[in-house]
């Protein structure tokens, strides 16, 4: 007798979970992922004499607090014209944190140019964003890189 008002009641619980589950939901498609904020960053390398230089590594780095995390999720190399560009999602603030500033680190892999950083403060343009895409942070970053 136990056993049946248990399995009825278990029943009873799924179906009216079901009935809710089904009902609780505004949106026909479900998307993956969460809102976020775009960081675009781009930005020309040359020598001292501003001639563009050519497969120099960048690294972007994010400074959360004090807190500095390497955000590229790819390899980053200057074009023949020394320019570069990169973009990522970020959480905006509304999220967790938004991060202070960017630093991007420019490395020449064939070693005649010393590396060369720029800190760049993260502003996040949120009447640039749409549903997903709650704002966009955009920098232009140039660095002149010494020979060593």
């Amino acid at each position: 007798m136990k056993a049946k008002i248990l399995t009825r009641m278990n029943m009873i619980l799924a179906s009216l979970m079901a009935l809710l589950g089904f009902s609780c939901s505004e949106y026909p498609d479900p998307e993956y992922g969460s809102p976020h904020a775009e960081l675009h960053v781009n930005g020309v390398v040359t020598d001292e004499n501003d001639s563009p230089l050519e497969n120099i590594k960048i690294d972007v780095k994010l400074d959360y607090k004090g807190n500095i995390y390497n955000y590229t999720w790819r390899d980053i190399y200057t074009d023949e014209n020394g320019k570069w560009n990169y973009w990522t999602g970020i959480d905006d603030g509304e999220m967790r944190v938004a991060p202070d500033s960017v630093l991007i680190v420019a490395n020449d892999t064939a070693n005649v140019y010393a590396p060369d950083s720029v800190k760049y403060p993260v502003v996040i343009d949120k009447t640039k964003g749409s549903e997903w895409v709650t704002g966009v942070a955009t920098a232009e970053v140039d660095l002149k890189l010494k020979k060593k």
